[in-house]
C-alpha cells in the first residue's frame, strides 16, 4: 500500500506507511487511522490529509 499526506491541496509526502509515519513524526497506526474514512473526517479539521492507495492502481 501506497499512503498519500496532504496539508490543503499541498502534497507532503507519498511512500509507504512506514515513511510517511517517520516524515510526519507520528505512529504508524495514526498514519492508518488517519487514512480511514473516519479519521479522514477528524483530521479534515487540522487540514492533513493521508490517502491509502493500493500499489499499481491507476
Amino acid at each position: 500500500m501506497i499512503y498519500a499526506a496532504y496539508r490543503g491541496e499541498t502534497p507532503l509526502i507519498v511512500d509507504t506507511v512506514e515513511k510517511v509515519a517517520s516524515y510526519l513524526q507520528i505512529k504508524i497506526e495514526s498514519v492508518k487511522w488517519k487514512a480511514s474514512p473516519s479519521g479522514q473526517k477528524r483530521s479534515a479539521v487540522d487540514g492533513l490529509i493521508i490517502i491509502k492507495f493500493r500499489e499499481g492502481e491507476d
